[in-house]
């Protein structure tokens, strides 16, 4: 399944949810992380029963220090 993940065309090959997408990303597990999916979060606890379309847009965004 194609879909766009920060404005770059991704190829989503391991299922079709939210929780597959953060894992192929490798952000299953990090904190600082949110997903916003057509410009609204999803919040973490619902990833693995979130389901992407096809050509969906996902913005991730990670918390950065600064000062």
């Amino acid at each position: 399944m194609q879909i766009f993940v920060n404005g770059d065309k991704h190829q989503l090959t391991t299922g079709n949810r939210l929780s597959d997408l953060s894992k192929e990303l490798g952000i299953e597990e990090a904190i600082g992380v949110a997903i916003a999916v057509e410009n609204k979060v999803v919040p973490k606890n619902q990833w693995n029963e979130f389901e992407l379309q096809e050509n969906v847009n996902i913005l991730v965004i990670r918390a950065a220090q600064g000062g």
